[in-house]
């Protein structure tokens, strides 16, 4: 904030600002006979063409994302931080178990689209406080044990 103005009012003042100046200016021009309307619209007709271009650029190969895409990858990364934080929770919760060498042996077994539900089934992947144990939590344990 510059001057205790929020950064999107002052833009959208500039921006009122300089539409108004520029229309002021063109009807005094053109009462007085200064400007050529012709090359008037060639030019904001290019500058159109030019706007929707580099926004088009940028919207394909320039990064440029909807708020809701930018919402889901934030979830899904933040999801990602949570089940990475989690699993190890879950290894200790396994290493405590007086059965693992007898259940470590099952879960190699079987295979690695089962082995997530043997955690789960195990009460391995249950955190404290939670009523059922995370899928994903369950597998990235599961990993983790057979690792």
């Amino acid at each position: 904030m510059h001057f205790g103005v929020d950064l999107h009012y002052a833009m959208g003042a500039s921006i009122i600002s300089v539409i108004a100046t520029s229309s002021g200016a063109a009807a005094a021009y053109l009462r007085t006979g200064l400007s050529n309307v012709r090359i008037g619209f060639f030019l904001v007709m290019a500058t159109i063409s030019g706007a929707l271009t580099g926004a088009l650029l940028m919207i394909t190969w320039g990064g440029w994302v909807r708020g809701a895409t930018a919402r889901s990858m934030a979830e899904a990364v933040a999801e990602e931080a949570v089940v990475k934080h989690l699993a190890p929770i879950c290894v200790v919760q396994f290493q405590q178990d007086p059965a693992k060498d007898q259940k470590l042996k099952a879960l190699r077994d079987l295979s690695a689209y089962e082995r997530g539900d043997y955690v789960k089934k195990q009460g391995w992947a249950k955190m404290p406080g939670e009523v059922e144990a995370d899928g994903k939590v369950a597998d990235e344990c599961a990993k983790l044990i057979t690792s």
